[in-house]
């Protein structure tokens, strides 16, 4: 009896997946001796938790060693939510765009909805650290950063860094696309950013009403003056005037 002839697709399936165990044992052991925990309430690892900041460091250098940032990058959209879209979105377009800002991962194709707020902003950028378990990075929120550490960070952006790494939570670790599970909670790190577009969800068309009227105004104020296109969910191009009739 002859052996059993693989095709050229099994055997590249094959070589494909012997790679992606590679990328995550290389991962595994570049981490092999990390283990932390810190409080989560210094976000820049600048007080505190100043004592973990090279174990921090240390996680996300691994990623990056090991991470098909390409190919992960070619796979998926980005997007970054407001849950407060009037008061946090000024505040986000006048940042540095050096800073790094966390993210909701959407492979290509796949409708842009989240729970995490009713605007969003479709941006592009490098890929530092991503996790289909925002829980497993623990990176913070940028609006917790202190005023000293915004200004001695202003020239080289402020870094988000995991609070907490344990190798159990290497599974959790995004290193390609292919590990991308079907996650609404899943986060990408993203440095070197510009924005896209506006996303609307379709969320919005309920909290709309619900607004005050000067925050209706703001935020069609803030739509107009940052010059960008506005999508919903599904990519389609959504009409200034159109939702200026909608919101007065």
């Amino acid at each position: 009896m002859g052996a059993m002839r693989i095709t050229e697709s099994q055997l590249r399936l094959i070589i494909k997946e012997e790679l992606l165990q590679e990328d995550l044992r290389g991962f595994l052991d570049a981490t092999r001796d990390i283990e932390y925990s810190a409080s989560g309430h210094d976000v820049n690892f600048t007080g505190r938790d100043k004592k973990y900041k090279d174990k921090a460091r240390a996680v996300k250098r691994a990623w990056a060693d090991n991470s098909d940032q390409s190919g992960l990058r070619s796979a998926v959209r980005l997007v970054h939510w407001f849950p407060d879209v009037v008061r946090q979105a000024p505040r986000f377009l006048s940042m540095g765009r050096n800073n790094e800002i966390s993210t909701s991962m959407y492979p290509k194709g796949k409708d842009l909805v989240s729970l995490w707020g009713p605007v969003g902003m479709l941006i592009k950028g490098w890929i530092t650290i991503a996790a289909n378990e925002m829980n497993d990075l623990m990176t913070g929120y940028g609006a917790s950063s202190r005023v000293k550490d915004t200004k001695y960070y202003s020239s080289s952006g402020l870094r988000k860094r995991p609070a907490h790494y344990y190798a159990r939570h290497a599974g959790s670790f995004v290193l390609g696309p292919e590990d991308l599970r079907d996650s609404t909670n899943n986060e990408a790190v993203v440095a070197n950013w510009s924005p896209i577009s506006w996303v609307l969800q379709p969320s919005f068309f309920d909290y709309a009403p619900k607004m005050k009227r000067y925050e209706r105004e703001e935020l069609l104020t803030l739509f107009r003056s940052s010059g960008l296109p506005i999508i919903g969910s599904d990519g389609r191009k959504i009409d200034i005037e159109g939702l200026e009739g909608l919101m007065s």
